[in-house]
Protein backbone atom coordinates (compact mmCIF):
# COMPACT_ATOMS: atom_id res chain seq x y z
CA UNK A 1 0.00 0.00 0.00
CA UNK A 2 1.11 3.65 -1.00
CA UNK A 3 2.07 5.58 1.90
CA UNK A 4 0.08 8.93 1.79
CA UNK A 5 1.84 12.21 0.80
CA UNK A 6 2.42 14.69 2.89
CA UNK A 7 0.32 17.83 3.26
CA UNK A 8 0.21 21.41 4.62
CA UNK A 9 -2.36 19.77 7.27
CA UNK A 10 0.04 17.24 8.43
CA UNK A 11 2.79 20.19 8.93
CA UNK A 12 0.12 22.16 10.68
CA UNK A 13 -1.13 20.06 13.24
CA UNK A 14 2.75 19.05 13.81
CA UNK A 15 3.04 22.69 14.78
CA UNK A 16 -0.53 23.51 16.09
CA UNK A 17 -0.98 26.49 13.29
CA UNK A 18 -2.76 27.08 10.52
CA UNK A 19 -2.16 25.62 7.02
CA UNK A 20 -1.95 29.17 5.82
CA UNK A 21 1.43 29.89 8.76
CA UNK A 22 2.74 26.49 7.40
CA UNK A 23 2.42 27.56 3.53
CA UNK A 24 4.19 31.49 4.63
CA UNK A 25 7.11 29.49 6.61
CA UNK A 26 7.62 27.15 3.66
CA UNK A 27 8.00 30.55 1.45
CA UNK A 28 10.44 32.31 4.38
CA UNK A 29 7.78 35.11 4.73
CA UNK A 30 9.15 37.02 7.63
CA UNK A 31 5.95 37.98 9.86
CA UNK A 32 6.46 33.76 10.90
CA UNK A 33 9.00 33.78 13.06
CA UNK A 34 12.97 32.78 12.25
CA UNK A 35 12.62 29.71 14.80
CA UNK A 36 9.40 28.12 13.64
CA UNK A 37 10.23 28.76 9.92
CA UNK A 38 13.65 26.79 10.10
CA UNK A 39 11.59 24.19 12.27
CA UNK A 40 9.15 23.74 9.66
CA UNK A 41 11.21 23.78 7.09
CA UNK A 42 13.83 21.36 8.59
CA UNK A 43 10.43 18.77 9.33
CA UNK A 44 8.74 19.36 5.98
CA UNK A 45 12.20 18.58 4.27
CA UNK A 46 12.35 15.68 6.76
CA UNK A 47 8.90 14.12 5.72
CA UNK A 48 9.30 15.12 1.97
CA UNK A 49 6.48 17.09 1.69
CA UNK A 50 6.16 18.97 -1.71
CA UNK A 51 3.76 21.31 -2.92
CA UNK A 52 1.26 19.71 -5.33
CA UNK A 53 1.22 22.09 -8.20
CA UNK A 54 -1.56 20.58 -10.30
CA UNK A 55 -4.03 20.41 -7.44
CA UNK A 56 -2.92 24.33 -6.17
CA UNK A 57 -3.45 25.61 -9.81
CA UNK A 58 -6.87 23.47 -10.14
CA UNK A 59 -7.99 25.52 -6.83
CA UNK A 60 -6.60 28.43 -7.44
CA UNK A 61 -6.28 29.01 -11.21
CA UNK A 62 -2.44 29.84 -10.44
CA UNK A 63 0.45 28.11 -9.36
CA UNK A 64 2.34 30.67 -6.96
CA UNK A 65 5.38 30.22 -8.91
CA UNK A 66 7.16 32.92 -10.76
CA UNK A 67 10.21 32.12 -12.85
CA UNK A 68 13.45 33.73 -13.01
CA UNK A 69 15.10 33.38 -16.70
CA UNK A 70 18.83 33.37 -16.97
CA UNK A 71 21.50 32.06 -19.22
CA UNK A 72 24.64 31.71 -17.12
CA UNK A 73 25.19 32.16 -13.55
CA UNK A 74 29.29 32.64 -14.52
CA UNK A 75 28.82 36.81 -14.16
CA UNK A 76 28.37 37.30 -10.00
CA UNK A 77 26.02 40.40 -11.16
CA UNK A 78 23.31 37.62 -12.00
CA UNK A 79 24.28 35.86 -8.78
CA UNK A 80 22.88 39.07 -6.96
CA UNK A 81 20.09 40.00 -8.98
CA UNK A 82 18.79 36.26 -8.85
CA UNK A 83 19.19 36.75 -4.77
CA UNK A 84 17.46 39.92 -4.48
CA UNK A 85 14.86 38.95 -6.68
CA UNK A 86 14.13 35.79 -4.90
CA UNK A 87 13.37 37.55 -1.71
CA UNK A 88 11.16 39.85 -3.36
CA UNK A 89 9.02 37.29 -5.06
CA UNK A 90 9.00 35.86 -1.00
CA UNK A 91 7.43 38.98 0.47
CA UNK A 92 5.06 39.11 -2.34
CA UNK A 93 3.61 35.62 -1.90
CA UNK A 94 5.25 33.80 -4.46
CA UNK A 95 8.02 31.13 -4.88
CA UNK A 96 10.85 31.50 -6.79
CA UNK A 97 11.43 29.52 -9.20
CA UNK A 98 14.95 29.24 -11.85
CA UNK A 99 14.33 28.18 -15.36
CA UNK A 100 15.86 28.10 -18.82
CA UNK A 101 14.01 29.43 -21.49
CA UNK A 102 16.95 29.68 -24.16
CA UNK A 103 16.10 26.22 -25.60
CA UNK A 104 12.66 27.68 -26.23
CA UNK A 105 13.76 30.38 -27.63
CA UNK A 106 15.55 28.96 -29.99
CA UNK A 107 12.96 26.23 -30.95
CA UNK A 108 11.13 27.19 -34.12
CA UNK A 109 12.25 31.07 -33.91
CA UNK A 110 10.51 30.76 -30.42
CA UNK A 111 7.38 29.93 -31.63
CA UNK A 112 7.20 25.91 -30.36
CA UNK A 113 4.47 24.80 -28.37
CA UNK A 114 7.14 23.68 -25.72
CA UNK A 115 6.51 25.32 -21.94
CA UNK A 116 9.50 27.17 -21.16
CA UNK A 117 9.55 25.41 -17.86
CA UNK A 118 8.72 22.12 -16.32
CA UNK A 119 6.27 23.51 -13.67
CA UNK A 120 3.28 25.96 -14.51
CA UNK A 121 4.62 29.70 -13.64
CA UNK A 122 2.06 32.39 -13.18
CA UNK A 123 4.80 34.84 -14.46
CA UNK A 124 8.52 35.32 -15.82
CA UNK A 125 11.22 37.59 -15.22
CA UNK A 126 14.19 37.71 -17.75
CA UNK A 127 16.97 39.02 -16.52
CA UNK A 128 19.30 41.55 -18.45
CA UNK A 129 21.44 39.48 -21.15
CA UNK A 130 18.04 38.00 -22.85
CA UNK A 131 17.31 41.22 -24.73
CA UNK A 132 20.58 41.06 -26.09
CA UNK A 133 19.18 38.14 -27.68
CA UNK A 134 17.07 40.73 -29.59
CA UNK A 135 13.61 38.65 -29.00
CA UNK A 136 11.55 38.82 -32.09
CA UNK A 137 8.43 39.59 -31.88
CA UNK A 138 7.23 36.04 -32.37
CA UNK A 139 9.68 35.22 -29.82
CA UNK A 140 7.80 37.50 -27.17
CA UNK A 141 4.31 36.06 -28.42
CA UNK A 142 5.86 32.26 -27.30
CA UNK A 143 6.74 33.80 -24.07
CA UNK A 144 2.95 35.13 -22.95
CA UNK A 145 1.45 32.11 -24.59
CA UNK A 146 3.51 29.44 -22.68
CA UNK A 147 3.99 31.92 -19.34
CA UNK A 148 1.08 34.65 -18.58
CA UNK A 149 1.81 37.23 -18.10
CA UNK A 150 5.30 38.09 -18.57
CA UNK A 151 7.76 40.71 -17.53
CA UNK A 152 11.26 41.61 -18.97
CA UNK A 153 13.57 43.50 -17.13
CA UNK A 154 15.87 45.02 -20.40
CA UNK A 155 15.63 47.76 -23.27
CA UNK A 156 13.44 45.44 -25.58
CA UNK A 157 12.05 47.45 -28.61
CA UNK A 158 8.32 46.18 -28.15
CA UNK A 159 6.06 47.45 -26.51
CA UNK A 160 4.11 44.27 -25.96
CA UNK A 161 6.26 44.07 -22.35
CA UNK A 162 6.82 46.00 -19.22
CA UNK A 163 10.48 47.15 -18.49
CA UNK A 164 12.39 48.17 -15.14
CA UNK A 165 16.11 48.75 -16.34
CA UNK A 166 18.53 51.16 -15.96
CA UNK A 167 19.51 54.41 -17.97
CA UNK A 168 22.33 52.45 -19.22
CA UNK A 169 22.66 55.83 -21.51
CA UNK A 170 22.57 58.00 -19.12
CA UNK A 171 25.05 55.87 -17.21
CA UNK A 172 27.18 55.50 -19.88
CA UNK A 173 27.82 59.17 -20.26
CA UNK A 174 28.17 59.41 -17.09
CA UNK A 175 31.58 56.97 -16.89
CA UNK A 176 32.66 58.70 -19.93
CA UNK A 177 32.53 62.35 -18.55
CA UNK A 178 34.31 60.70 -15.34
CA UNK A 179 37.44 59.56 -17.62
CA UNK A 180 37.54 62.98 -19.37
CA UNK A 181 37.50 64.65 -16.78
CA UNK A 182 40.56 62.89 -15.62
CA UNK A 183 42.31 63.89 -18.57
CA UNK A 184 41.63 60.65 -21.13
CA UNK A 185 41.02 61.40 -24.88
CA UNK A 186 41.33 57.94 -26.28
CA UNK A 187 38.91 55.75 -24.70
CA UNK A 188 38.16 52.25 -25.49
CA UNK A 189 35.28 49.84 -24.88
CA UNK A 190 34.37 46.09 -24.73
CA UNK A 191 31.12 45.17 -25.09
CA UNK A 192 30.06 41.50 -24.43
CA UNK A 193 27.21 40.40 -26.51
CA UNK A 194 26.15 36.58 -25.33
CA UNK A 195 27.05 33.96 -27.59
CA UNK A 196 29.36 33.64 -31.20
CA UNK A 197 26.83 34.57 -33.19
CA UNK A 198 25.84 37.60 -31.72
CA UNK A 199 29.25 38.86 -32.48
CA UNK A 200 28.33 39.33 -35.95
CA UNK A 201 25.10 41.08 -35.84
CA UNK A 202 25.37 45.11 -36.09
CA UNK A 203 23.94 46.82 -33.01
CA UNK A 204 24.06 49.68 -30.98
CA UNK A 205 23.78 49.69 -27.41
CA UNK A 206 22.44 52.29 -25.05
CA UNK A 207 25.88 52.31 -23.32
CA UNK A 208 27.96 52.76 -27.14
CA UNK A 209 25.66 55.81 -27.74
CA UNK A 210 26.47 57.20 -24.46
CA UNK A 211 30.19 56.70 -24.84
CA UNK A 212 29.72 58.38 -28.32
CA UNK A 213 27.80 60.95 -27.37
CA UNK A 214 29.89 62.01 -24.20
CA UNK A 215 33.21 62.19 -26.20
CA UNK A 216 31.56 64.53 -29.01
CA UNK A 217 29.82 66.47 -26.31
CA UNK A 218 33.70 67.22 -25.39
CA UNK A 219 34.78 67.87 -28.80
CA UNK A 220 36.55 63.92 -29.01
CA UNK A 221 36.78 62.12 -32.14
CA UNK A 222 36.05 58.41 -30.97
CA UNK A 223 37.83 55.73 -33.29
CA UNK A 224 35.70 52.72 -33.88
CA UNK A 225 38.36 50.59 -33.72
CA UNK A 226 38.89 50.89 -30.16
CA UNK A 227 35.13 49.41 -29.89
CA UNK A 228 35.36 45.77 -29.65
CA UNK A 229 32.32 43.51 -29.45
CA UNK A 230 33.56 40.07 -28.11
CA UNK A 231 31.37 36.47 -26.91
CA UNK A 232 30.54 37.19 -23.10
CA UNK A 233 33.13 35.53 -21.29
CA UNK A 234 36.70 36.69 -18.89
CA UNK A 235 39.27 34.65 -21.55
CA UNK A 236 37.65 37.06 -24.61
CA UNK A 237 37.64 40.26 -22.53
CA UNK A 238 41.49 39.49 -21.80
CA UNK A 239 42.00 38.92 -25.87
CA UNK A 240 40.09 42.02 -26.55
CA UNK A 241 41.98 44.22 -24.25
CA UNK A 242 45.07 42.56 -25.22
CA UNK A 243 44.25 43.36 -28.99
CA UNK A 244 43.61 47.26 -27.66
CA UNK A 245 47.09 47.70 -25.63
CA UNK A 246 48.41 46.25 -28.59
CA UNK A 247 47.77 48.61 -31.10
CA UNK A 248 50.13 51.91 -31.71
CA UNK A 249 47.35 54.41 -31.12
CA UNK A 250 45.98 51.84 -27.97
CA UNK A 251 43.58 53.99 -25.86
CA UNK A 252 44.67 55.26 -21.86
CA UNK A 253 41.27 53.99 -20.79
CA UNK A 254 39.22 51.14 -21.38
CA UNK A 255 35.45 50.52 -20.42
CA UNK A 256 33.70 47.19 -20.23
CA UNK A 257 30.18 47.11 -20.47
CA UNK A 258 30.36 44.75 -16.95
CA UNK A 259 32.19 44.20 -14.26
CA UNK A 260 32.90 40.91 -15.09
CA UNK A 261 34.42 41.69 -18.17
CA UNK A 262 36.91 44.59 -16.95
CA UNK A 263 38.46 41.32 -14.77
CA UNK A 264 39.65 39.71 -17.79
CA UNK A 265 40.84 43.05 -19.27
CA UNK A 266 42.97 43.97 -16.14
CA UNK A 267 44.59 40.52 -16.31
CA UNK A 268 45.48 41.47 -20.37
CA UNK A 269 46.97 44.49 -18.92
CA UNK A 270 49.18 43.10 -16.10
CA UNK A 271 49.99 40.18 -18.59
CA UNK A 272 51.28 43.19 -21.11
CA UNK A 273 53.92 43.94 -18.11
CA UNK A 274 51.85 47.78 -17.37
CA UNK A 275 49.65 49.00 -14.55
CA UNK A 276 46.37 49.64 -13.90
CA UNK A 277 45.74 52.63 -14.26
CA UNK A 278 49.16 54.20 -14.16
CA UNK A 279 49.21 52.90 -17.68
CA UNK A 280 45.66 52.12 -18.70
CA UNK A 281 42.82 52.64 -16.69
CA UNK A 282 39.79 50.09 -16.24
CA UNK A 283 36.22 50.99 -15.64
CA UNK A 284 32.90 48.98 -15.33
CA UNK A 285 29.28 48.80 -14.63
CA UNK A 286 27.04 46.77 -12.29
CA UNK A 287 29.59 47.37 -8.86
CA UNK A 288 30.00 43.49 -7.90
CA UNK A 289 31.61 42.80 -4.47
CA UNK A 290 34.47 41.13 -5.90
CA UNK A 291 35.51 44.26 -7.97
CA UNK A 292 35.88 46.32 -4.50
CA UNK A 293 38.33 43.67 -2.92
CA UNK A 294 40.84 42.86 -6.30
CA UNK A 295 44.42 44.01 -5.69
CA UNK A 296 43.44 47.83 -7.46
CA UNK A 297 39.45 48.35 -6.45
CA UNK A 298 37.23 48.80 -9.41
CA UNK A 299 35.51 51.77 -10.80
CA UNK A 300 32.10 51.12 -11.83
CA UNK A 301 28.73 52.10 -12.26
CA UNK A 302 26.30 50.93 -9.38
CA UNK A 303 22.55 50.61 -8.84
CA UNK A 304 20.05 49.35 -6.26
CA UNK A 305 19.74 45.84 -6.61
CA UNK A 306 16.80 45.62 -4.13
CA UNK A 307 15.16 48.60 -5.57
CA UNK A 308 15.44 47.23 -9.07
CA UNK A 309 14.06 43.43 -8.01
CA UNK A 310 11.35 45.23 -5.75
CA UNK A 311 10.34 47.11 -8.46
CA UNK A 312 10.23 44.25 -11.00
CA UNK A 313 8.32 41.65 -8.70
CA UNK A 314 5.69 44.18 -7.27
CA UNK A 315 5.01 45.06 -11.12
CA UNK A 316 4.44 42.12 -11.95
CA UNK A 317 2.53 40.55 -9.12
CA UNK A 318 0.15 43.65 -9.69
CA UNK A 319 -0.38 42.37 -13.29
CA UNK A 320 -1.16 38.43 -11.82
CA UNK A 321 -3.61 39.92 -9.40
CA UNK A 322 -5.13 41.73 -12.13
CA UNK A 323 -4.54 45.00 -10.15
CA UNK A 324 -3.54 47.02 -12.84
CA UNK A 325 -5.00 47.34 -16.49
CA UNK A 326 -3.12 45.87 -19.81
CA UNK A 327 -1.20 48.45 -20.25
CA UNK A 328 2.97 48.04 -20.61
CA UNK A 329 5.00 49.89 -17.47
CA UNK A 330 8.45 50.63 -18.16
CA UNK A 331 10.48 52.51 -15.35
CA UNK A 332 13.52 53.33 -14.36
CA UNK A 333 16.42 52.85 -11.44
CA UNK A 334 18.95 54.88 -10.63
CA UNK A 335 22.53 54.49 -11.22
CA UNK A 336 25.60 56.03 -9.66
CA UNK A 337 29.80 56.53 -10.45
CA UNK A 338 31.78 54.62 -7.70
CA UNK A 339 35.17 55.88 -8.58
CA UNK A 340 37.78 53.50 -6.84
CA UNK A 341 41.43 52.95 -7.92
CA UNK A 342 41.50 51.69 -11.28
CA UNK A 343 41.06 54.48 -12.68
CA UNK A 344 43.31 57.50 -12.19
CA UNK A 345 44.20 60.86 -14.78
CA UNK A 346 46.29 60.38 -17.87
CA UNK A 347 50.42 60.68 -16.93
Amino acid sequence: MNKARPTLSDIAEKFGISKQAVSRALRDMPDIGQKMRLDIQEHAQEIGYAVNWAARSLATRRSGLLGIGMGSFANPFFQDVTYALSRSIKREGFTPVLVDVEAALETSGGQSAARASDVPLDGLILLEGWYDLQLTEAQIAFLDRSVAPTLYRGNLSSDLVDQVQVDWYAASRTLTRHLIELGHRKIGTIRGVGGPDNVREEDVSAKILGTVDELQAHGIDHDPQHFVRIPTGLPQARDAAASLIARADRPSAIICHTDYLAIGAIRAVTEAGLTVPGDISIAGFNDIELGRFLPISLTTIGHDRAELAEELVKRLAARIRGERNVECFKTQVLHELIPRESTDRVL
